[in-house]
């Protein structure tokens, strides 16, 4: 994600108080598991020192922790693909001057001799009209599992909490006439853990141990694709 127009690797993102980004390029985080939240800061400019790192954007989320009362509970969350509406035909769109900076990806005819004007335009004419990606040919469903608990070891002095969460996402992605010959499908798998553990010491000190664990697997396939067809 981008705040205020900063790349990627200039934001930084924090758990409990700690930088979880990569320490050399600055990208990348961890997140929580959604029971595990507690609170989570979103900061796009004049944030305090104490959140280095960035010249970007901050996202700072502090996880929960024990406390005598117990706590637990859990969810699950299933968007099917066949309950999902199906998405619309995409079609290569007429082109005039009016248009021409929302198409930058489009050759243009600017300093041509006899041009006093820039315009966008297309190498094939026949393309503007014409179908740019099918609808039906993409399709995604999407499983999540979580579950927490916490609460006292030793009441008043030791305490845990712990969360998981499991999210699985099945993709298909729907070719273009202009791009790769070939559709895609794709299984992705994210566990998270979250743990913590709070130790009262004594009325002026306090130990915490916080551990966490988030792990993507992705596998997938593609097939060879006739567009024309749509087979």
């Amino acid at each position: 994600m981008s705040f205020g127009g900063s790349g990627v690797s200039e934001n930084a993102y924090y758990l409990n108080g700690y930088f979880s980004g990569d320490p050399l390029s600055n990208l990348g985080g961890t997140g929580l598991p959604f029971g595990a939240i507690a609170q989570q800061e979103t900061y796009i400019g004049g944030y305090s020192a104490k959140y280095g790192r960035s010249a970007g954007g901050v996202i700072s989320q502090i996880g929960k922790r024990g406390t005598n009362d117990w706590e637990f509970g859990g969810m699950v969350v299933f968007a099917p693909k066949s309950l999902r509406e199906d998405n619309d035909d995409l079609y290569f769109p007429a082109l005039d001057f009016s248009e021409a900076n929302s198409n930058p990806n489009l050759p243009n005819t600017c300093g041509a001799a006899g041009n006093e004007r820039c315009q966008w335009a297309y190498e094939d004419a026949d393309l503007p009209g014409t179908l740019y990606s099918r609808g039906r040919d993409a399709t995604s469903e999407n499983l999540v599992y979580s579950a927490y608990v916490g609460g006292p070891i030793i009441q008043d002095r030791l305490f845990f909490f712990l969360a998981g969460e499991y999210d699985s996402r099945d993709t298909t992605y729907s070719p273009t006439a202009i791009g790769s010959p070939r559709r895609e499908h794709r299984e992705q798998d994210s566990p998270k853990i979250y743990g913590k553990l709070d130790w009262n010491i004594n009325d002026d000190h306090l130990l915490e141990f916080t551990y966490v664990k988030e792990k993507i697997d992705r596998d997938g396939l593609f097939y060879d694709y006739d567009f024309a067809d749509g087979e």
